[in-house]
């Protein structure tokens, strides 16, 4: 099996074909999640201003990619393996800030990151062993309004974060005004798959 890339920006796009898993990773998947330049199809992509499809499927011979007929032949061979192999590349390499109301709420995000192999940072993304910066921000909060002086420095994270951030609901109350328009999910049974689905979700910076 091989992999088939496609990296657009408006009308322009650029496509590679029969990729192995390790070119993938270091030309595609390693700097689509560190938000660094892709060079594709003679190119440079800025993940920021770009969609990204990836195919798996049989490798494709020359009869196949002849007359620009080979995304076609791709898509009719292969399955779309995007969101999971960006969450694949985003639990290897990431680190994720948290910035929380409570510390207990906050131990609620680290144990569910922990159990997708994630490390948690604060939210300047300091934390001892943990060099790299953070690939998103989670704000968690367990109530409606929270203080004043945590809301100022969530304001200043969110600032820093090139939109890469979603809030989580610990409680059944609304989301504090300030932050309603932010994407966010609610504590539930399975706090980290919704967390490997809203990492998936989100866009490079």
């Amino acid at each position: 099996m091989a992999f088939h890339v496609e990296i657009r920006r408006g009308h322009r796009w650029a496509r590679e074909f029969n990729l192995d898993r390790e070119r993938l990773r270091r030309e595609v998947l390693a700097p689509w999640t560190t938000r660094e330049t892709i060079r594709l199809g003679d190119r440079d992509w800025e993940p920021a201003e770009c969609s990204l499809q990836i195919m798996e499927g049989p490798e494709l011979a020359g009869p196949d990619l002849a007359f620009g007929r080979g995304w076609n032949h791709a898509q009719r061979s292969g399955r779309t393996v995007t969101r999971e192999l960006v969450a694949g590349a985003v639990r290897d390499a990431a680190a994720v800030a948290v910035h929380a109301e409570t510390a207990a709420g906050r131990q609620v995000i680290v144990e569910a990151l922990g159990e997708l192999g994630i490390a948690a940072v604060d939210r300047a993304g300091e934390e001892s062993g943990v060099d790299q910066e953070p690939m998103a921000l989670i704000l968690a909060v367990e109530t409606a309004d929270p203080p004043r002086a945590w809301l100022y420095e969530a304001g200043a994270a969110v600032g820093s974060a090139g939109g890469r951030v979603f809030l989580v609901r610990l409680a059944d109350t609304p989301a504090p005004p300030e932050l309603a328009e932010l994407p966010s999910i609610r504590l539930g049974a399975d706090l980290a798959s919704a967390l490997a689905g809203a990492l998936a979700e989100l866009g490079p910076r």
